[in-house]
């Protein structure tokens, strides 16, 4: 005989949202003034920018039926949210049943006393997303917005009264190959069957429960280790059974490796790292926190495929499952951290901050790609809470070190790694303060960098964007040659909303390497030299005089992964370019200084030293004309003499070949053959590029959404950056525009999300700008 399994239902469509009143909690029926809402949902329509973080702050009130069978009766009945933020009251039937405080961490809710079997049972949740100082983030002032509302998914979920409480399965011992379990019943009999299968292993073992409370350990010859590069993750099935019957069965994914940190480096699976990284706020545009599972997997994909970084810090809290479940399935490491940022506030506050250790370790505990667990308030003082959550972590989980991030030298090393917001200018001698002038006998990892003291939008002048590209280079350049740094993780990803005291005029922290539509500034190109992808060429300038004072380009930066660069110039060969001899990025920059080579020589007739004299002078007379020094004219009239030339034919020279008004070819060379391509030439006709980050929806569990990219590109399919079009969108009764449906281009380029609103359709987008109009169709399923 098998008793159903438990049981797992989505409870993300058809609710319904309203503003908060009181009366609202006894006449629990009523939704004729509700919004009906699926879930993720953020309570409050958002901005761009210039959102007012006052208005963020309100009372909402969720509600949707739920249907409890008959066939319920004697089992464990659990809601089941994955996010509220940032305090949930829960009524059912408009009695109350529980109350939550925290918006980053998951929490079930047993039901089983408050519903009627056999009929409708009506769900209430208020949701308050005001900042209260008692919960953590809240009580200083923020860098970074809270929002608000169930923005992550909701499911019910049947469990007989028989049970796997919590299990988990660790590494033990690397080199003998030896795993532990640690698993929790609610009765103290038994016998588990645990299975662990991969592509290439199906495992089997049984173990007698004796008690509520069970630790195994057993040898797993066959184990494949996870890995950045090959990241191999095992299904575990666990089973139990009770009298030779099946009472329960949980089932989830991970993965085993060997973690070292030490004052020399970070090692996994033996083998070391340097970790170079990105944090990461889990916020978009329009919808604050409330993205789908794939949005939410996509920023692990951009992460490790787009930029190449091989680290992720979740600041400042726990993020979605599936950014995290991607990351295990793609091999991107991750630091998590719990809430907070600056403050500490009263007994209450604390609790909550020792909850959401907790929290954070039970729900994430699985994840091969967390190695280590953040375990204090982001630049917070020192304080004795520290060494009760770092206890705690312990305790939960002691196959991991802990971590902590503040900004100031010299702070109590509780944790076992010293980590460090180190934001030292880079017009400085040193972008990196030296490890020991931190701290001592330590792992060091530096957990922020560049960020506010360079931050840069997509639309700024190309020299800004060119200067915070070279920030993020340097200091990253810097952390490769230095023994005792475990890594340097960029402040941040993406730009984001913030409050008041922080960011531009429109509350915008313009920090990210991309926008917050995840479209790359120049910066982003930094990060793709750290990685073996498809060879590519970034050229960072648009090679007009006009963007640079004095008209002059005097060089310019290309990142590519390849081994030297050939520049021709109206398809004659300017000069090979090869990377820069004393960086240490395994694919560093190539700096090109020369924009005429020998032309001069092949097209003009003039001597190779006369061409060599007139490089020299060619940029002093762009900035001050013929006001050279003594010198420099002795040496123009050599040029004029030696060359039989007069001062006109110089100056139609000079204007020939100083304007850069030709067609520049990059070649990418890789063993003696062209790889990749690049061509940048005056601009003649403009194009537009749509992209989709994927045609096919998912309608199921909940909504699924995709991204929309459009870009206005020069006839070489470079983005033209002063185009500001107005771009008008349009989608049938399948699909729903997640923010505006007009917006302009912004740097030449914008992006939108659609979500799904059905099921096996087709979804149909026109995008209109000026008089063409494009479509697409999204197959949803």
């Amino acid at each position: 005989m098998v008793k159903a399994m438990r049981k797992r239902i989505g409870l993300n469509f058809d609710w319904y949202f309203s503003v908060f009143k009181d009366t609202y909690i006894n006449d629990y029926k009523t939704i004729e003034k509700f919004t009906k809402i699926d879930i993720p949902h953020n309570m409050v329509d958002l901005s761009f920018n210039y959102n007012n973080p006052h208005d963020l702050q309100i009372v909402g009130l969720y509600r949707k039926t739920i249907n409890i069978l008959e066939e319920y009766k004697g089992k464990i009945l659990m809601l089941v949210f994955s996010g509220v933020a940032h305090k949930a009251q829960i009524f059912i039937n408009g009695n109350y049943v529980t109350t939550h405080f925290g918006g980053y961490d998951e929490f079930k809710v047993d039901i089983s006393e408050f519903v009627n079997y056999g009929e409708e049972n009506y769900l209430s949740v208020v949701v308050s997303s005001k900042e209260d100082e008692k919960i953590p983030p809240f009580g200083g002032k923020l860098d970074f917005l809270g929002y608000g509302g169930i923005y992550r998914e909701v499911s019910f979920e049947i469990i007989n009264p028989d049970y796997i409480k919590d299990a988990y399965l660790r590494l033990v011992d690397f080199s003998k190959k030896t795993l532990g379990l640690s698993l929790y019943t609610t009765k103290n009999a038994g016998l588990i069957k645990l299975k662990l299968t991969s592509n290439n292993t199906n495992y089997e073992k049984e173990f007698e429960i004796t008690d509520t409370a069970n630790n195994y350990l057993f040898d797993f010859e066959d184990i494949e280790f996870w890995d950045i590069d090959n990241p191999i993750l095992y299904n575990v099935e666990l089973k139990y059974y009770i009298n030779d019957e099946l009472v329960d069965e949980v089932s989830f994914k991970t993965g085993f490796r060997d973690l070292k940190f030490t004052k020399k480096g970070f090692f996994l699976n033996g083998k070391q790292i340097k970790l170079i990284g990105l944090n990461r706020h889990q916020t978009y545009p329009y919808v604050g926190y409330a993205m789908p599972k794939s949005v939410q997997e996509k920023d692990a994909e951009i992460l490790k495929y787009d930029l190449g970084v091989n680290i992720v810090r979740t600041s400042h809290y726990m993020q979605s499952s599936h950014f995290l479940n991607r990351c295990d399935e793609i091999g991107l490491l991750v630091f998590p951290e719990i809430p907070g940022w600056n403050h500490i506030g009263d007994k209450e506050f604390r609790n909550h901050t020792i909850n959401n250790v907790k929290a954070m370790i039970n729900r994430d505990y699985h994840h091969p790609s967390i190695i280590m667990w953040g375990v204090r308030i982001n630049e917070s003082l020192d304080d004795d809470l520290y060494i009760e959550t770092n206890r705690l972590a312990k305790r939960l989980d002691i196959s991991r070190p802990t971590a902590g991030v503040r900004n100031f030298k010299g702070s109590t090393l509780y944790e076992d790694i010293y980590t460090y917001n180190d934001f030292l200018d880079s017009s400085e001698k040193r972008i990196l303060t030296k490890p020991k002038k931190v701290i001592k006998n330590a792992p060091y990892l530096v957990s922020e960098h560049t960020g506010h003291l360079y931050p840069t939008k997509i639309t700024d002048k190309e020299e800004i964007l060119i200067n915070q590209a070279l920030r993020h280079y340097n200091i990253i350049n810097a952390s490769l040659k230095q023994n005792d740094l475990l890594g340097v993780i960029g402040w941040s990803f993406v730009d984001y909303n913030t409050n008041f005291g922080f960011g531009s005029e429109d509350l915008i922290s313009y920090h990210g390497v991309m926008d917050m539509f995840r479209l790359p500034k120049y910066a982003a190109s930094i990060y793709k030299l750290l990685s073996n992808q498809e060879p590519f060429i970034d050229v960072l300038s648009s090679l007009k005089p006009g963007e640079y004072n004095s008209r002059y380009i005097d060089h310019i930066y290309v990142a590519a992964n390849v081994e030297y660069i050939k520049l021709f110039r109206d398809n004659k060969l300017v000069g090979t370019f090869y990377p820069e001899k004393k960086s240490n990025f395994k694919y560093p920059l190539i700096k090109i200084n020369d924009f005429l080579g020998d032309i001069l020589v092949r097209e003009e007739g003039i001597t190779k030293f006369s061409n060599k004299l007139l490089k020299s002078i060619l940029p002093k007379v762009y900035k001050q004309g013929l006001n050279l020094s003594f010198f420099d004219k002795l040496k123009l009239l050599y040029v004029l003499r030696r060359n039989k030339l007069t001062l006109n034919d110089l100056e139609k020279m000079f204007y020939k070949y100083s304007t850069l008004d030709a067609t520049f070819r990059f070649e990418g060379v890789i063993k003696g053959v062209v790889a990749v391509t690049k061509t940048i030439s005056s601009f003649k006709k403009a194009n537009y590029e749509i992209m989709l980050d994927k045609d096919s929806l998912v309608h199921s569990d909940t909504y699924d959404a995709t991204r929309i990219v459009i870009k206005k590109v020069d006839q070489d399919g470079n983005v033209l950056r002063y185009a500001n079009d107005v771009v008008k969108v349009e989608v049938n009764k399948n699909l729903e525009v997640l923010g505006k449906k007009s917006f302009s281009l912004l740097g030449g380029v914008a992006a939108f999300w659609v979500r799904s609103k059905a099921n096996n359709c087709i979804g149909e987008v026109k995008i209109k700008i000026g008089n063409e109009e494009f479509e697409k169709n999204i197959k949803i399923k």
